[in-house]
């Protein structure tokens, strides 16, 4: 019991067990494990950025006004293609953080608001800097998380906020920060999307991509808005926002049905949104779910398909290899579904059952032997309408791992033979593969250690954490 326990854990606040997790996951009990999963966050994130300043060394051109409009379209086409080559950069930067990384909780976390700040921005200086907030306050306070993010250069100007005037309000922005990013469907009214709307008049970027605001575009009437008026900007709304009991209940209901389970329970969500409203935390609402005896009950574990993310990743933190090369990393994400800097929309990615579909399941089931080395496959990738990266044409058929691609990890050997068959399935999958699916993998691999590990990692329960 205590190792599924932790294994649960170590999936659900992180990616996974890594080789050098297993052999602590039987001696340490949920609650040290925790402890040391917090003491390893309390580490500050590092900035993921790119190799080349070409993007922030010339933004302000595209918006110089002695430049013609087709020398500004010219270093527009030009800041499109280098920022294609900074995304795959940053994607691989994050990765090899999400494998590798002793701050898993920090990662996880940056994870889950990466989904939840789907922000669609195709310059990678916009997106880099949206990032970084995201990441400074992954574990922080939430209040600071949504009113940072939604002055990000990379928010305004895809919600359009750049357009929001006080003769011509543009309501998009209004609409998302609340349906989206802070209350949730339903709890505001049509008239309170307009009220805001006009508090966030004024806000937009500057010439060097810099949250600006601007005060003869900002509509300075009075606002009505859940039962107060006033002059109301858009760092009021933010602060009113936050006021409401039902910001505190939407993202605690999203952070339990990511990391607990996807059918709410609304007793136990209030209990911890009644706390959660009082300061915000973000690190003491996860310190109450992980540390919660309810949270290790049976019904909460193996209830999650891990997302391509999830899977990609802690594969590769507990597998023969410790890097595969950039551009088949991005591949795969394609071919799986989930591309990280590349949301299918403001809305974020599907979750659940919707990552089982017949064409990234195929790539799901044998993808241990892929990154093995000892299977191909040849598929096409998912069609992304906005952007494809800078990669070849999307319906080319693309073929994964080509041997001399991925780098082997020296430990695992070491793992393999350190192990028995009984704790290597443990290690690997929760309790809830049949004894006769575990003997026939045995009959089939021949005692080979190697075969088995990769067997389990193919089975349809590892799929799920």
């Amino acid at each position: 019991m205590k190792k599924n326990n932790n294994l649960h854990l170590l999936w659900r606040s992180g990616f996974g067990p890594n080789l050098s997790d297993i052999g602590d996951i039987n001696k340490l009990t949920a609650k040290q494990l925790w402890q040391r999963i917090k003491d390893n966050a309390s580490t500050a994130l590092p900035e993921i950025a790119p190799s080349n300043s070409f993007v922030r060394d010339n933004y302000s051109k595209t918006t110089a006004n002695e430049l013609s409009k087709v020398e500004k379209d010219e270093w527009g086409r030009k800041i499109r293609q280098q920022s294609n080559k900074d995304f795959r950069e940053f994607n691989h930067q994050w990765i090899q953080l999400m494998v590798h990384s002793h701050n898993q909780l920090a990662e996880k976390m940056s994870f889950f608001w990466h989904h939840h700040f789907a922000i669609r921005q195709n310059n990678s200086l916009l997106q880099q800097d949206a990032f970084r907030l995201i990441r400074k306050h992954a574990l922080g306070n939430f209040g600071d998380l949504l009113r940072e993010v939604s002055k990000s250069a990379a928010m305004v100007l895809s919600l359009n906020n750049q357009q929001n005037r006080k003769r011509s309000p543009n309501e998009n922005f209004a609409r998302e920060i609340m349906e989206l990013f802070s209350m949730g469907m339903g709890h505001y009214t049509e008239n309170d999307i307009k009220e805001v709307a006009r508090a966030f008049t004024g806000w937009g970027v500057d010439k060097e991509g810099q949250f600006t605001f601007n005060r003869k575009s900002h509509d300075g009437g009075i606002k009505s808005f859940f039962g107060r008026s006033g002059n109301f900007d858009g760092d009021d709304i933010i602060d009113i926002i936050l006021e409401q009991p039902q910001t505190s209940i939407f993202i605690t209901s999203k952070i339990y049905c990511y990391f607990v389970n996807e059918r709410p329970d609304a007793v136990r969500i209030e209990l911890l949104a009644q706390s959660f409203r009082k300061d915000y935390n973000i690190l003491q609402l996860l310190d109450h779910i992980f540390s919660s005896d309810w949270f290790y009950e049976p019904q909460h574990m193996a209830n999650r398909v891990k997302t391509p993310i999830e899977l990609l990743v802690g594969l590769q933190r507990l597998s023969p290899i410790s890097a595969i090369e950039e551009q088949l990393q991005y591949r795969t994400q394609r071919l799986l579904g989930q591309v990280l800097f590349n949301p299918p929309s403001i809305a974020g990615w599907p979750s659940g059952k919707s990552w089982l579909d017949s064409s990234s399941l195929m790539v799901r089931l044998q993808l241990p032997q892929i990154i093995a080395g000892t299977a191909t496959v040849n598929l096409k990738a998912k069609i992304d309408d906005d952007r494809n990266m800078g990669l070849s044409n999307p319906d080319d058929v693309i073929r994964l791992y080509e041997r001399g691609r991925i780098v082997p990890n020296p430990d695992w050997d070491n793992w393999l033979s350190d192990n028995s068959e009984a704790n290597i399935t443990t290690s690997i999958v929760l309790p809830t593969v049949s004894q006769q699916t575990l003997l026939l993998l045995q009959e089939e691999t021949r005692g080979n250690k190697n075969d088995y590990t990769h067997s389990l990692m193919n089975l349809p329960e590892y799929q799920l954490c």
